[in-house]
């Protein structure tokens, strides 16, 4: 057919795809719709993941190291995220390893705040009035009928994480998955980075000991080497 037939139907295409596009960026906070004037504009989510992107920079090869050991001791799929701004969470790093059944959301995605595991790593091994501030912040979102939304649970959760040794998401973002994280410490002491591992709930209970032991062992390799300060009651390999 004559260019001109075509040309309608491409301008079409173009435009839902760019619009297709700038909704997913607004679903993220990169940028920003205002209905009256019908325009986008940056969101400061956008300056928070690039910010978070440079500041982990200088530890991915150490990152990348560590969590592909841990990938290849465990079978199972590991991931890197780093706490931004928004106290969402950031992938800088996947650890794949051939599974089909579990899903690895790639580097760039952000997990909500409120996605289970890496939420409670980050919050279980603060200071009680940090703790404490940071639960009277929290809006839950029950993401499954397992997710806790209530914050005296909650609070008994995370202290429970730190007894054991780790934070687990037992189907609490995603059913029939399990999640253990742990968080990895700056040199200042804050949260900066929070290392996981996910795998199929089924069967998983007779390998959580060996995947808890191994992801310490991770988080330990990691702070010894960008000299994180971890509270004294972290837990080691």
């Amino acid at each position: 057919p004559p260019r001109s037939t075509l040309f309608p139907y491409t301008t079409l295409f173009r435009s839902s795809h760019c619009y297709n596009i700038l909704r997913t960026l607004a679903q993220s906070g990169w940028v920003l719709y205002e209905p009256g004037d019908r325009l986008y504009r940056l969101g400061p989510s956008l300056a928070a993941d690039t910010t978070a992107a440079l500041v982990s920079h200088p530890y991915l090869p150490v990152l990348r190291a560590a969590s592909d050991r841990l990938a290849d001791a465990l079978g199972l799929p590991c991931t890197v995220c780093e706490a931004i701004a928004d106290v969402a969470f950031l992938v800088v790093l996947t650890a794949h390893y051939p599974d089909p059944c579990v899903y690895m959301a790639p580097v760039g995605y952000r997990f909500p705040p409120t996605a289970a595991a890496q939420f409670k790593a980050r919050l279980a091994w603060l200071g009680p009035a940090q703790q404490a501030a940071a639960l009277g912040a929290w809006k839950p979102v029950r993401h499954t009928r397992t997710t806790i939304v209530e914050r005296e649970a909650m609070a008994r959760d995370l202290a429970a994480s730190r007894a054991r040794g780790y934070a687990a998401s037992r189907g609490e973002f995603v059913d029939g998955f399990v999640t253990l994280a742990l968080p990895i410490f700056d040199r200042a002491g804050e949260v900066a980075m929070i290392v996981s591992c996910a795998a199929r709930a089924d069967g998983f209970e007779r390998r959580e000991a060996q995947a808890a032991r191994a992801l310490a062992g991770c988080a330990q390799e990691i702070h010894v080497a960008i000299d994180g300060r971890p509270p004294v009651d972290f837990p080691r390999a």
